[in-house]
């Protein structure tokens, strides 16, 4: 499950990414001369395709076979420049699809794109011709166009570089060492601020009883041999609710390969954290909060504050347990906030509430695998106000009649989820969402997601109940459900039937169908929705300007305890 395929360059390939099993997302890749396609897909899962350019590949995706389940998938951003095939996408049986601001340069006999059978939204995607999509099945198309192949750029990206050799002073701890001493190497180290200077912590346990401290302003590493938890491991030994690793601001540090374990403080504080142009970029974080809930509610990740510093976060990890994983609460300015905060692939057990925003605090998710890990209900139960969007998400839960899997309760603000896969574990009953409590200052819009169906009956109002008073805005849009259960599905594959060549998947007895659409959603509320995610910018580590935080952290675990196990802040110290 879950291959994050980041950066890579794929040339004279038969298919640069295909699977049997599992799953993959593949973002920012460069494909060249594929003899069947860049992309293909097999195996049924929920899967994003992002930002990748395509030059002269017979296909750009494919998702040609004989199933009659779907897989949401998100397509967006991508370039393709001169297939070689029929269509550069074959979009086949599958889906639910998300297909947002590709651009298209398809000559001779090549179109762009085979449609399928099923619930597929296009939105701001430009072709060479007006007939470059081969529509079938429900479809919605929204601001599209039609360009000159001049126009279109042909440059290819600049992939990352190769990281040049450093030769940087280090400064090596002994195993086991005390707290004092760790300090007393981080202290040395940070007179060589400015020259990336190295404080390595060799693999073995480390008693922690007071907060080791990296100044403000200084470009310390701390390195050790592995994040996992018989490599180099810093114990919390001192109070409850206290601090293990703090990142005085505005911080400058790199933090790898290690792992905290902190259960009843907070394992990591970065403090100090907000200012114009900073930056935080963590490449497989895995944080984990406590088991037990507590009151108040308790996070693995939380982002307090922010108005300026971007943070992104690629292929997250962990699990919040019996608190929220990642919470955003917005800063004083977060009406007119430009910052983003983002989680960009990962994979996370389940969660009394994965997300949450509070404070006008806003967050984009894309392409996360939510296994089922406790018999926690609530996936989401947004309470306060912000804006959510997800998308190409699997949400694996425990399902009851008595909660709902999406959840909200007086929210105001906007709130996106699509091309998700939301799929009950081990409980027969299906997901659904629950909007309650006041709605007027509320935009929900379920778009393009899978049900899976154990139970006979389900029909769009099974999974979506709209009881706020007043009504919240949105609706339900484009979506389906998958069953095995040929009871749960009598008419089999309800779509419409094939157009063209191919067998027809309408005559299977189980598989996928439709639900009605719910709501009345307009073009300007789709587009309203899927701003977050469109606008969402994908970046690597830089340098920031004296004076902005940019923070790097690398393949770091922590576990930690109340009120956040790992806590990004605007303020400075308690």
């Amino acid at each position: 499950m879950d291959i994050w395929v980041w950066h890579c360059r794929f040339e004279d390939c038969g298919r640069g990414i295909f699977n049997v099993m599992g799953n993959w997302h593949a973002w920012e890749n460069l494909f060249v001369r594929s003899r069947i396609a860049d992309v293909g897909i097999m195996n049924l899962m929920a899967f994003s395709v992002v930002n990748n350019t395509s030059l002269e590949s017979n296909r750009f995706l494919d998702f040609e076979t004989g199933h009659t389940w779907g897989s949401p998938t998100s397509i967006t951003g991508n370039r393709v420049l001169d297939p070689t095939g029929d269509f550069a996408m074959n979009l086949s049986n599958a889906g639910p699809y998300l297909v947002v601001d590709n651009t298209f340069r398809c000559t001779g006999q090549s179109r762009a794109v085979q449609m399928t059978w099923a619930d597929q939204t296009f939105v701001g995607n430009t072709y060479m011709s007006t007939d470059a999509v081969a529509e079938r099945g429900r479809f919605r198309r929204i601001i599209e166009e039609t360009v000159d192949g001049k126009s279109i750029p042909d440059a290819l990206p600049t992939l990352p570089p190769t990281p040049p050799l450093r030769q940087r002073k280090i400064f090596e701890v002994a195993v086991g060492a005390s707290s004092v001493e760790i300090q007393r190497a981080i202290n040395e180290a940070s007179k060589l601020a400015g020259q990336r200077p190295v404080v390595h912590l060799p693999m073995g346990n480390y008693g922690v009883d007071q907060t080791l401290v990296i100044p403000a302003g200084c470009d310390i590493q701390l390195i050790g041999d592995g994040a996992g938890e018989t490599a180099t491991r810093l114990n919390w030994a001192g109070a409850e609710d206290g601090v293990l690793l703090r990142l005085d601001g505005p911080s400058r540090a790199i933090l790898r390969d290690f792992y905290i374990h902190a259960p009843n403080a907070r394992g990591l504080l970065i403090e100090d954290a907000d200012q114009p142009a900073g930056r935080i970029f963590a490449d497989q974080l895995n944080v984990n909060g406590p088991h037990q809930e507590h009151k108040p509610r308790t996070a693995a990740l939380r982002i307090n504050g922010l108005d300026e510093t971007d943070v992104l976060l690629r292929a997250l990890q962990g699990s919040g347990n019996g608190g929220v994983w990642v919470e955003v609460i917005g800063g004083p300015n977060a009406a007119s906030a430009g910052n983003q905060v983002s989680i960009f692939t990962g994979a996370t057990g389940s969660a009394a509430g994965q997300y949450d925003v509070s404070g006008g605090g806003r967050l984009v998710v894309r392409g996360v695998y939510h296994e089922r890990s406790s018999d926690s209900l609530n996936g989401l139960h947004l309470t306060d106000s912000g804006t959510l969007c997800i998308d190409a998400t699997r949400f694996s839960y425990a399902t009851s009649p008595n909660a709902a899997t999406i959840g909200a309760d007086d929210f105001h603000g906007l709130f996106t989820l699509a091309t998700c896969m939301l799929m009950p574990v081990e409980t027969k009953e299906t997901c659904r969402f629950e909007l309650r409590g006041d709605g007027r200052n509320a935009s929900v819009l379920a778009l393009n997601n899978q049900f899976w169906v154990h139970l006979p009956g389900t029909t769009a109002d099974t999974v979506w109940r709209n009881l706020a008073s007043p009504s919240a805005r949105g609706g339900l849009v484009g979506c389906n459900i998958n069953t095995s259960n040929k009871e749960a599905a009598p008419k089999g594959f309800e779509f419409l039937a094939n157009i063209g060549d191919s067998p027809d998947p309408a005559k299977s007895r189980s598989g996928a169908g439709p639900l009605e659409d719910r709501g009345g959603v307009d073009d300007a509320t789709i587009m309203r929705h899927l701003a977050p995610l469109r606008k969402a910018r994908v970046w690597l580590p830089s340098e920031t300007p004296m004076g902005a935080t940019n923070v790097r952290i690398h393949r770091v675990m922590v576990a930690g305890g109340s009120p956040a196990a790992v806590e990004i802040r605007a303020a400075r110290r308690e």
